[in-house]
């Protein structure tokens, strides 16, 4: 666009003072017959030039404009989204379903374990904190949400035993995730593989650089489950807000990954 403006005005220029100074000439010399007036000349040569600039600039403002309007409207439909997306990481924590189980673990453990149960309720309390205090948050530290996952496998492994296992190994956490981000990635595993304690399912969460790795082997449930794929949508979507950088998913070898892109401060503030 400055390349293009720039010619534009150049061109202006040249054919502005071209075509005044002829026709001035012709007027004085062929209908007057009179020696040019310089000082008149020079005005109206400047009077036509200011007006081809104004076009010129007029011209090139129209799709500046739209441009700008697009973009206005493309932000606003990508908040739209982020803020969608993070209503409904919030309700699928929330859920009924989620409260229900825990509040059957806890149930049999006040019971068979009263010291388990009383620190599977302490962590289920981080747990739900941590989701409602980060409710409106875009981001938040690594550090603080690899904490959160912790608290949250703690209760899965009581939930599962020995029919489920994660290994996380995470090297440098100063950075920032959206979140929930794994506790989403987590259930979607589970939401999608058997476990069992002949093969239970066992995840890796890694760091690669500036992206976390999720892996787990696939072993599909006997009866499938119905993919709306809304969770992975979800994911993409926050992530889209937040950075250019993608979020990847492959199930290569019989390996589903997920990548996600870790922000750094320069990301954040920038965005």
């Amino acid at each position: 666009m400055d390349l293009r403006f720039f010619i534009e005005l150049v061109s202006s220029l040249l054919i502005t003072s071209v075509v005044v100074f002829i026709s001035y000439s012709f007027l004085y010399k062929v209908i007057w017959e009179m020696d040019i007036f310089l000082p008149s000349l020079y005005f109206y040569v400047s009077l036509v030039f200011f007006i081809s600039l104004c076009f010129v600039a007029f011209v090139n403002a129209v799709p500046l404009i739209e441009e700008w309007k697009k973009t206005i409207l493309r932000t606003e439909a990508l908040e739209k989204d982020n803020l969608k997306a993070r209503m409904e990481a919030l309700r699928t924590q929330l859920s009924p379903h989620f409260l229900f189980n825990n509040l059957s673990i806890l149930n049999g453990l006040i019971e068979d374990d009263p010291k388990g149960a009383k620190a599977f309720t302490s962590k289920m309390a981080d747990v739900f904190r941590y989701i409602i205090s980060h409710k409106n948050d875009e981001i938040v530290p690594l550090k603080e949400e690899m904490k959160f996952i912790k608290d949250y496998i703690f209760l899965l492994e009581t939930r599962f035993k020995d029919k489920f296992r994660v290994d996380i190994t995470i090297a440098n956490e100063e950075f920032w995730i959206p979140p929930v981000t794994l506790q989403q990635l987590v259930e979607n595993a589970i939401k999608h593989n058997q476990t069992s304690y002949s093969k239970p399912l066992e995840i890796t969460i890694k760091q690669e650089e500036d992206f976390l790795v999720i892996e787990n082997e696939m072993n599909a449930n006997r009866t499938p489950v119905v993919s709306t794929g809304i969770g992975l949508l979800n994911i993409t979507q926050r992530f889209e807000h937040l950075t250019d950088r993608k979020v990847y998913f492959s199930d290569l070898n019989n390996i589903f990954t997920v990548k996600i892109p870790l922000i750094s401060n320069y990301e954040s503030s920038y965005r």
